[in-house]
């Protein structure tokens, strides 16, 4: 193979950015059939090994990527290409003085020229290019993999979080990859961060978008709202589930009961039946009765619950009770 001069290198790495900038494919392709230096080019999803979003190689370091082409054929035709590079590669970013191995991540586009042999580059010069970056709104439903609601991430930390997004009657699922260069905002916070990110809460990430996968360089955190706090009135119907009149709570256990509220505003009047989850905590009072406890509610009582809605059921702070009538 004829060895390039300086300055035929030079050109031969112009036109290499020229190709980038202007359909690397074309350029690439266009290139090769005419008998220059053979090239790869595609999206990176492999450096040094790792798969993972955003990981990058090192500056002035010996080191391989993995490039992939898929070409509109059909079927669709996969090329990949394996991608050496040394500390005389040359790298080519656009806006980047000095681009070297650690400015080429996985996720970015790149094209490589330089010597091919059975499935592997070694490249003389590797253009970069960003994917584009993406703007995404919706509910955090996982940080790290655990749904459970309230769970947060750690500062500082690298991690990820679920993001879903609905358009129209589509639910679509996008993982958000951050790191400790991620710049997290929330209101009312002075220096948020992942531990800010938390299930339930609703967030804009923006970053390069790959294979489903935002590595974010902003995230914009918003808190859920607070639940509304009600007052329910009604006669007490069930006990943990048993409808037996006079079936009466444990003293100090958690549990639930139902209460029957009816609405004579209406017409005809309006009959409810609600959900009531107490705690060991949930106060408690009762006519004639120095420490009322979850034991004075009773199936036929009635009752006033005071507390917040979760999904349709009056978590309870405070519950005054009426014994049933003899």
């Amino acid at each position: 193979m004829k060895v390039l001069g300086a300055a035929a290198r030079a050109g031969a790495l112009a036109t290499a950015v020229l190709a980038v900038a202007g359909g690397a494919g074309a350029g690439v392709a266009g290139a090769a059939a005419n008998g220059n230096a053979p090239a790869a080019h595609g999206v990176v999803t492999e450096v040094n090994g790792s798969t993972a979003p955003g990981t990058c190689g090192t500056t002035g370091g010996t080191g391989s990527f993995v490039v992939t082409d898929t070409k509109n054929t059909t079927p669709p035709t996969t090329v990949v290409t394996t991608v050496n590079v040394t500390a005389a590669t040359t790298f080519l970013e656009h806006k980047v003085t000095s681009p070297s191995f650690a400015n080429l991540c996985v996720g970015d586009k790149a094209v490589a020229v330089g010597n091919a042999a059975a499935g592997t580059l070694a490249a003389n010069a590797v253009t970069i290019s960003l994917p584009p970056t993406v703007h995404l709104y919706g509910m955090v439903t996982s940080v790290n993999g655990v749904t459970t609601a309230g769970t947060c991430g750690t500062a500082g930390a690298s991690g990820s979080f679920g993001l879903s997004t609905v358009t129209g009657t589509t639910t679509v699922d996008t993982t958000v990859a951050v790191d400790a260069s991620t710049a997290f905002t929330l209101k009312g916070v002075a220096s948020p961060s992942f531990a800010n990110a938390c299930v339930g809460y609703r967030a804009t990430a923006v970053g390069a978008e790959s294979g489903g996968t935002i590595t974010a360089t902003d995230v914009a955190l918003k808190a859920p709202k607070a639940p509304k706090p009600l007052h329910v009135a009604g006669v007490v119907t069930s006990i943990g589930g048993v409808t037996t009149p006079g079936t009466c709570g444990v003293a100090g256990n958690a549990g639930t009961f139902t209460i029957q509220s009816t609405n004579s505003a209406t017409t005809p009047p309006t009959v409810t039946n609600w959900t009531v989850n107490v705690t060991a905590g949930t106060a408690y009072s009762a006519k004639k009765v120095a420490s009322a406890t979850f034991a004075n509610v009773c199936v036929g009582g009635k009752t006033v619950s005071l507390g917040v809605t979760v999904s349709g059921a009056l978590d309870a702070v405070a519950v005054a009770a009426w014994a049933p009538k003899a």
